[in-house]
């Protein structure tokens, strides 16, 4: 398992609380002062508690940021669910789509 120092040059650790719907990057330089210096992401993730909710989470995101932290592309947040509204006409749900490769 790699370490945290393997981690923080390319790398970015966030905390995720499902109870609140929050993430938060951690950040990893001053934690690292204060963890072993061999320390994991495992050891990192027995330690997470939300902020706001007092929740240990345990759920952590590692994000990869490349070397300038340039190429981060993880974006967490909920998507709401739409319905498309249904045809009366039709038995089949409006959510099922032909493809147009098929011949009819």
């Amino acid at each position: 398992m790699q370490t945290l120092t393997d981690l923080v040059s390319h790398f970015e650790l966030y905390g995720v609380c499902i109870a609140c719907k929050r993430m938060t990057r951690i950040d990893l330089h001053p934690l690292m002062q204060t963890l072993p210096h061999d320390s994991t992401v495992a050891d990192v993730r027995e330690r997470v508690r939300c902020r706001e909710c007092g929740t240990r989470t345990r759920d952590i995101r590692i994000v990869y940021a490349g070397p300038c932290g340039n190429a981060r592309g993880f974006h967490y947040r909920a998507h709401a669910v739409t319905q498309p509204p249904q045809s009366p006409s039709s038995s089949v749900p409006s959510s099922v789509k032909p493809k147009p490769a098929t011949p009819t």
